[in-house]
């Protein structure tokens, strides 16, 4: 199983004193306001709604920045609950955002999508099917992991890179049979970078050297 997420680590006056993070004490103490419902963002092949790929965090309405998050770093933090509402069924935030250097005026690097609710403007989310995705982008660029299979589809600073569950070149049986041909995940990388499977390693998710990637088991037994 992968390891425990790290305890979030959220400030309390994250709002209203997001510019003041650097600066001990609180500017206000007043609650900052609820996030928008995961339901109302969409997941560009820039980034998340307001979240995108090669400039830095300027809107708080979705994260807050952690300056001990990670193990060797600070980070920045999803300001909702972890729930069960992805392809691994665990309880895992609804998405990932690194920056470079994990710091908090970097440049974001790398945007995890994990949660079913996160969708893209024409429906794509974790779930979808090939025949969703090809659908929706017929012409994604098409890659191939040793487990998975990778479209990726571009935008202006960035790409989306939609990950499907697919026939193990190595070993029968990896993935449960009700994954096949699914979206087990979802990231947004930099439009220079190369696209690479993030199925098989532990280098995604909140941290930059050692994050997670859900484990996938059959609960049918």
């Amino acid at each position: 199983m992968p390891r425990k997420r790290r305890a979030r680590v959220i400030a309390a006056c994250a709002l209203a004193a997001a510019a003041l993070l650097a600066v001990s004490g609180c500017a206000s103490s007043a609650t900052p306001a609820a996030p928008p419902s995961l339901s109302t963002l969409t997941v560009t092949p820039d980034g998340i709604t307001g979240l995108d790929v090669g400039l830095p965090v300027t809107s708080f309405a979705l994260v807050n920045y952690g300056e001990r998050a990670c193990p060797s770093s600070g980070g920045w933090l999803p300001r909702y609950p972890q729930d069960e509402a992805n392809s691994g069924g665990q309880e895992l935030d609804p998405f990932d955002v690194n920056t470079r250097a994990a710091s908090e005026s970097g440049a974001i690097t790398s945007e995890y999508v994990w949660s079913k609710a996160l969708q893209t403007a024409k429906g794509i989310g974790v779930g979808s099917s090939l025949d969703d995705v090809l659908a929706a982008y017929p012409h994604a660029a098409k890659s191939k992991g040793y487990s998975t299979v990778m479209y990726a589809v571009p935008g202006i600073r960035g790409q989306l890179v939609i990950e499907l569950a697919g026939h193990n070149d190595d070993a029968a049986g990896e993935w449960p049979v009700q994954y096949l041909d699914r979206v087990v995940w979802m990231d947004v990388i930099p439009k220079s970078a190369k696209v690479v499977s993030i199925a098989s390693t532990v280098d995604a998710g909140p941290c930059p050297i050692a994050g997670h990637v859900p484990k996938i088991e059959d609960n049918d037994g």
